[in-house]
């Protein structure tokens, strides 16, 4: 819990299952040479005060190109600018109760996003959708939407 900072060597192309979980403290670490990204590598990391640009994402792991549960869940990130060319945002993906998340940009490559993958991100007020067609989504009822509990009056763009 006293983990403030991160440096990754280049070489490190991949952060493991709850690699970072319940690292209150960690407020900075440089994701853009990240590969894969497994569950829970950033769960609870309430000081996270980073914008999401991960240019190299895939996927959770090689040949799968979708992102497990978890992986930012209850974390400060504030952003989210790039996340590569995953195809799938799975159940609590992302950024679940996320309070700083302000703006959110899903990937063209993106087919589906999850239920509840953006829940409770009270800030968030900002989402580009940069599919021409917009994804889907596995949300069972109306109660597991992925947006639900967003700032009043979000926009969702897409392009046309």
């Amino acid at each position: 819990t006293d983990l403030t900072s991160v440096i990754l060597p280049t070489s490190c192309k991949s952060i493991g299952l709850n690699a970072f979980n319940g690292c209150t403290s960690l407020d900075t670490i440089n994701l853009s040479g990240v590969t894969y990204l497994r569950s829970g590598a950033f769960d609870g990391c309430s000081s996270l005060n980073i914008d999401i640009n991960m240019p190299n994402l895939r996927g959770s792991r090689a040949g799968h190109t979708e992102l497990e549960y978890s992986v930012f869940f209850g974390s400060g990130i504030t952003r989210i600018l790039n996340i590569g060319s995953v195809t799938t945002l799975g159940l609590y993906s992302f950024a679940q109760r996320c309070p700083n998340l302000t703006e959110a940009w899903i990937p063209k490559t993106v087919v589906d996003i999850g239920r509840l993958t953006f829940y409770e991100c009270p800030s968030l007020s900002i989402v580009v959708c940069l599919a021409e067609t917009p994804p889907t989504t596995n949300a069972p009822s109306a109660a597991h939407q992925p947006f639900d509990n967003n700032a009043p009056g979000r926009k969702i763009y897409v392009p046309w």
